[in-house]
């Protein structure tokens, strides 16, 4: 036992004279700054791991849309989507729908991804990073231009006409409702998915709120569906409205209820008259998940006739 108190008395006495004594203050001081360093640049790596994974799957989504974008040829052609044969009276506010809303999810995604691509540009040294980070960012704009576009639908070919209602003078383009007061009248329409991507076509845009509020318009109030065009369109049967998904290029006929307004008239002669004219349409759609609403242009403009003093 003598022996290994001699043993530990001369360790603890070897120790002692190695011992350095206290760290100096800077030394302290610049260990602490390097774990410090070391944490940030730990929280900046995984910052930067998760901005490229936020990124990967943006660039791969964008890549489908493309990849569908590229492959899809489009072929206009007319013709109503197959739906059932159904006698039907369309009504006012049959098949509206409320306009555009605001994409809230998706424009907070694409602005926590442009936020960390951002922060890669601005704190990384790595040449390739940047790069990628800036194609990237232009990447995520071009998806946001293409996809918040509201030109997906118009007319291409297909019908138009206005039941009740007749040719203008000489000369004049249009076509003018043969209705006295405000009573309904029916337009036929065939809109066009023209884009290159599915959409689904959700009904009629809301009509306008018109001050003061005793002065009724000219206005579009209710929308159907055409399912089998006939010679007669005014023997057509109609459907009642509902979502149809449109292929690119597919087309859908619609038998659209509209007002006339409470100065319509209707003249023997349409010389020397006044006209108030409707030439667009809004029509609701829902494409790669955001809802749009389209202004369109009819082929011919639907015209009121109404006297020179008017309410």
């Amino acid at each position: 036992m003598s022996g290994d108190a001699g043993i530990d008395r001369d360790l603890r006495a070897m120790l002692a004279n190695r011992d350095p004594g206290p760290a100096p203050a800077r030394l302290a001081a610049s260990v602490g700054a390097r774990l410090a360093a070391e944490r940030g640049t730990r929280r900046e790596t995984l910052l930067e791991r998760l901005t490229v994974v936020a990124t990967a799957v943006t660039m791969v989504a964008a890549g489908l849309i493309l990849l569908v974008v590229v492959n899809r040829p489009i072929s206009i052609s007319p013709g109503a989507a197959p739906l059932p044969t159904l006698p039907y009276t369309i009504q006012p506010g049959d098949g509206v729908v409320h306009g555009e809303d605001v994409p809230v999810f998706q424009v907070l995604f694409g602005g926590i991804v442009l936020i960390g691509l951002a922060t890669i540009l601005a704190t990384t040294a790595a040449r390739w990073k940047r790069i990628g980070a800036a194609l990237a960012m232009l990447m995520v704009a071009f998806v946001a231009l293409t996809i918040g576009m509201s030109d997906a639908i118009g007319f291409a070919s297909g019908i138009d006409g206005i039941e009740r209602g007749r040719n203008p003078p000489d000369g004049q383009a249009g076509i003018v409702v043969g209705v006295v007061g405000d009573r309904p009248f029916t337009m036929y329409l065939t809109v066009t998915n023209t884009s290159r991507l599915r959409l689904e076509v959700e009904g009629l845009a809301e009509p306008p709120t018109f001050l003061p509020p005793m002065v009724v318009q000219p206005r579009f109030v209710g929308l159907g569906i055409i399912p089998d065009v006939s010679v007669d369109l005014t023997d057509a049967p109609r459907a009642p409205f509902r979502p149809v998904t449109l292929e690119p290029g597919a087309s859908l006929d619609l038998a659209v209820l509209g007002m006339a307004g409470q100065c319509a008239i209707s003249p023997p002669s349409l010389a020397g008259v006044g006209y108030t004219w409707l030439d667009h349409i809004g029509i609701v759609y829902e494409q790669l998940t955001i809802r749009h609403q389209a202004s369109v242009a009819l082929p011919e403009p639907v015209k009121i006739a109404e006297p020179d003093a008017c309410p």
